[in-house]
């Protein structure tokens, strides 16, 4: 068992630094995918901010009727929305990779700590 223990030892560090690259790259994923978005919501604005009425005055005059515009425009975004569900999935995907690689680390710290012992006892 304790060989067994001793193994498992060797190769955590290797899984947890695998998931620890992982989770970088889900994390540059997110960023890129939230720009995206950014880019969409800033094209969309620009858009509503030039439209004008036949009279040459601006149709969303203020802040507040230019967010309400962009706000329904963006829900009938398809790429708008369908780029928001996969941030949101990969945000649970990188929530559950933080998890798995802090469990990892437990089990490393006490893999370590029972080798440690038994080598303390003379096993």
């Amino acid at each position: 068992m304790k060989e067994e223990i001793k193994t498992r030892l060797e190769t955590l560090p290797e899984q947890i630094l695998h998931a620890q690259k992982k989770l970088l790259g889900l994390i540059d994923e997110i960023e890129g995918l939230t720009e995206g978005n950014k880019q969409i919501e800033n094209s969309l604005l620009n858009e509503i901010t030039g439209e004008k009425d036949s009279g040459d005055k601006p149709i969303y005059s203020n802040d507040t009727k230019r967010k309400l515009e962009l706000t329904r425009r963006l829900g009938v975004h398809i790429s708008y929305k369908h780029v928001q569900t996969l941030v949101a999935e990969k945000i649970k995907d990188k929530q559950l990779l933080e998890i798995n690689i802090g469990c990892s680390k437990r089990k490393f710290r006490a893999a370590e700590s029972f080798v440690r012992l038994g080598d303390n006892n003379g096993e």
